[in-house]
């Protein structure tokens, strides 16, 4: 991949790194999360099963979105289009769709939606969390892993060319099982022999990024090669987070606007994510602290009330909704321009 130097692999084909423009670098255009479908014990909580995500059904949602089949699916082209043009209307360029193996990952859908907006699209490779993966994981060696995670880079996914330009978002729980300690191993050899960066989900422990990081880096990978996503989930200990900062992989802050309602729970775990304030004053933190040049930020977009037309903030939130916001907090132009357009731009190029 040495001809890759410099450049993203977008499903559209290789650009150079400076066409990228603001990059979202967290999202999912296409999706299906059946792998969290939790049903209800309760008679009465059964209606929500199958029910068509409608403007009635909102108000509920919040401790029921892993009963309703309809809300965890973005399935729709032309209505990812629609919401996708509205973060290009909004000036931005690109989205990394980190949708990996086993949730709905959909080269030829992207492509038409990168077509039709004129955007940039990223597409991931490699396996998410344990409840999706296939029933035979626990037969893959780590080469097969790999094996695959390159092809779908040099050759492309499936029975298409069009080709991941990113590994990932690789799955992890905490603590880590024998599987996913495979797959990040596998997904090492990958980066490394490709050139492609990883972008992790770490498990919902302060100790986990870490962790994954010390796995990666002892199988070769350079820390500026590894994202680690959803810090606004876990970290009350800001000691532990500068540790983490202190590797040099980069920080993502990837749920701006997604999880506001804080009565978001699954399987009676009350979920920990930040709200917004939250995730900007620890973006305040780490850029005085002189981990600004790490840091990367997005919605991640992966449930139908995500939508504008379902009456969620879109994917154009952190640019009309975020961005003054930080300007009136007291960062400049180039603090948000490193967030949105450097930092991007080097988390997703080829070395």
């Amino acid at each position: 991949m040495s001809n890759m130097t410099g450049m993203a692999q977008t499903v559209l084909g290789p650009i150079p790194i400076n066409q990228l423009g603001i990059t979202l670098m967290h999202e999912h255009l296409l999706l299906d999360l059946d792998c969290y479908f939790d049903e209800p014990e309760a008679a009465s909580e059964k209606k929500f099963i199958d029910a068509s995500l409608e403007f009635n059904l909102l108000g509920k949602y919040g401790t029921r979105w892993s009963y309703n089949r309809d809300g965890l699916r973005l399935d729709d082209i032309e209505l990812s289009i629609n919401e996708a043009q509205e973060f290009k209307f909004a000036g931005g360029s690109t989205i990394v769709d980190t949708t990996s193996r086993g949730i709905g990952r959909d080269p030829s859908g992207l492509a038409k939606i990168a077509r039709a907006t004129g955007l940039n699209v990223i597409m991931g490779s490699g396996y998410y969390v344990p409840m999706s993966h296939p029933a035979d994981i626990n037969d893959k060696t780590t080469d097969q892993i790999t094996d695959e995670i390159v092809q779908d880079i040099t050759v492309g996914v499936n029975d298409t060319d069009i080709k991941s330009g990113i590994i990932g978002e690789i799955g992890n729980f905490f603590p880590m099982d024998s599987v996913q300690k495979n797959i990040l191993i596998a997904s090492a050899h990958a980066s490394i022999e490709t050139g492609a960066s990883i972008s992790i989900h770490p498990g919902n422990d302060d100790r986990s990024p870490y962790e994954i990081v010390t796995l990666l880096a002892k199988e070769g990978v350079g820390e500026s090669k590894i994202i680690i996503g959803h810090l606004s989930i876990a970290f009350e200990d800001r000691s532990l987070l500068k540790d983490l900062a202190e590797t040099g992989c980069f920080l993502e802050y990837d749920h701006f606007g997604s999880f506001e309602d804080s009565s978001s729970a699954y399987r009676g775990i009350t979920d920990l994510i930040k709200n917004d304030i939250s995730q900007i004053e620890t973006i305040e933190f780490l850029v005085a602290n002189g981990y600004g040049d790490q840091v990367l930020i997005a919605h991640d977009v992966c449930y139908k009330p995500h939508y504008k037309q379902y009456g969620g903030k879109g994917f154009d939130y952190i640019i009309t909704g975020i961005i003054p916001r930080l300007l009136k907090r007291g960062f400049s132009n180039k603090d948000i321009n490193m967030m949105l357009v450097d930092n991007p731009a080097k988390a997703v190029a080829f070395y």
